[in-house]
């Protein structure tokens, strides 16, 4: 899943869009994390183990740190066992400046994934 959504105007060309399925705004994919954690809490038994993958995003032009509001969407429920970084093979290119050669990066490019193993309480 991702933030990007291909039928929004101008992302139809994007990768990310063209990958995956996705949501038009950050607190969209924040309900779907939620109702996820809940229903892994509700069917899980204690000590009962989830693998729980993520990746760090921007959206308008703000950093989400999606793994940590994870963790703390999840806290009460689970804990954290375990965390994993998962980094890319290839990465995506960096935006060329309309014109000319020169690359424009207003953000750390976001090259890994976490998978967060959390245990039911």
């Amino acid at each position: 899943m991702t933030y990007v959504r291909a039928a929004r105007k101008g992302n139809g060309n994007m990768v990310m869009a063209k990958r995956f399925g996705g949501y038009w705004r950050y607190d969209e994919l924040e309900a779907h994390y939620k109702g996820t954690l809940k229903e892994a809490a509700r069917v899980l038994s204690k000590k009962g183990v989830m693998v729980f993958k993520c990746q760090d995003i921007i959206h308008n032009h703000k950093m989400h740190c999606t793994h940590v509001n994870v963790i703390n969407w999840a806290a009460g429920e689970f804990r954290i066992k375990d965390l994993f970084i998962l980094p890319a093979k290839t990465r995506m290119a960096i935006p060329q400046q309309a014109g000319t050669k020169k690359k424009v990066q207003k953000h750390a490019r976001i090259f890994h994934s976490y998978f967060l193993v959390l245990e039911r309480l």
